[in-house]
């Protein structure tokens, strides 16, 4: 099960992926967001914050 769940969060070569960790992250966000207090302003804010890291993690990588 460990395996798989860190096959889960790498890329193609083995390195860990911080676009699908951020990924992951935010759609636990998304969710608790959702469940606990049902606003949908508040819900929309938490998804294009973690599209918003995502977009910045691609942009770290072509810098280098």
């Amino acid at each position: 099960m460990k395996k798989f769940i860190i096959s889960m969060f790498s890329d193609e070569v083995g390195a860990m992926s911080h676009k699908r960790i951020l990924a992951f992250i935010g759609s636990i966000c998304l969710y608790t967001t959702f469940v606990i207090t049902k606003n949908d302003h508040l819900g929309d804010l938490v998804f294009y914050m973690s599209m918003a890291f995502a977009g910045l993690t691609t942009i770290d990588k072509f810098s280098k």
